[in-house]
């Protein structure tokens, strides 16, 4: 299997259940890695998947505010799949860099591994 890895992508955002989430944002850091079965080798980028397209879409994914980690972390899975049918695992994580928790300086994050068989 393939693997592509897209590793410590920063992205300002508008994801959580606090309204002062929604409304001043904060910085979030994603991970994801891509799976996919290959029989010959790739020599040109039709035969694999552009990572620059799958960032567009993750930033796309990531500009809809919504309430939980989880659902966004399952929606960018389900676009990623949508658009690129020969994925057979999509493994994302995303944190929040600052989390609105009192006396807490640490990260916090959800990981969705999601495989298509």
């Amino acid at each position: 299997m393939m693997t592509i890895n897209i590793t410590d992508l920063d992205i300002y955002a508008y994801h959580g259940v606090y309204e002062q989430e929604r409304r001043t944002g904060q910085p979030f850091r994603l991970q994801c890695a891509l799976g996919y079965e290959t029989a010959d080798t790739i020599r040109a980028l039709d035969q694999t998947i552009d990572y620059t397209g799958v960032i567009d879409l993750i930033r796309t994914v990531m500009s809809d505010p919504e309430d939980l980690l989880e659902t966004v972390a399952m929606k960018i899975a389900e676009r990623i799949r949508s658009e690129h049918p020969i994925v057979r695992l999509v493994d994302i994580s995303i944190e929040k860099s600052s989390p609105p928790i009192p006396q807490f300086s640490g990260r916090v994050g959800v990981r969705f591994r999601k495989d298509y068989l």
